[in-house]
């Protein structure tokens, strides 16, 4: 597999793939978001063997601190989302949610 490095062109498409609206909160705090304070954070994670996923939030600078200092424990609405989508994604490749 190779990969290649993104271009400015690649990266505004896939923000604008991921990102199509500027919220006004944080996705974890619910604190105001404006564009001094904004972050958008992508994660990649594993759902089953052989699958990716990827989500992204927009969160507040403090938010997003604890997001790059790997301490999820701090996030637990965004641990919750993560863990419903894996679920789900999970469910429907398997045969469906009973």
């Amino acid at each position: 597999m190779t990969t290649r490095k993104l271009t400015k062109r690649d990266h505004e498409q896939f923000k604008a793939k991921m990102f199509p609206v500027k919220e006004k909160q944080c996705a974890e705090c619910s604190r105001r978001l404006t564009d001094r304070n904004r972050k958008r954070m992508v994660i990649f994670h594993d759902p089953a063997p052989g699958m990716r996923a990827v989500t992204g939030y927009q969160l507040c600078r403090q938010c997003a601190g604890f997001l790059q200092m790997k301490e999820m424990h701090r996030l637990p609405n965004i641990i919750r989302e993560i863990a419903e989508a894996d679920f789900l994604t999970v469910g429907q490749t398997v045969g469906g949610v009973q």
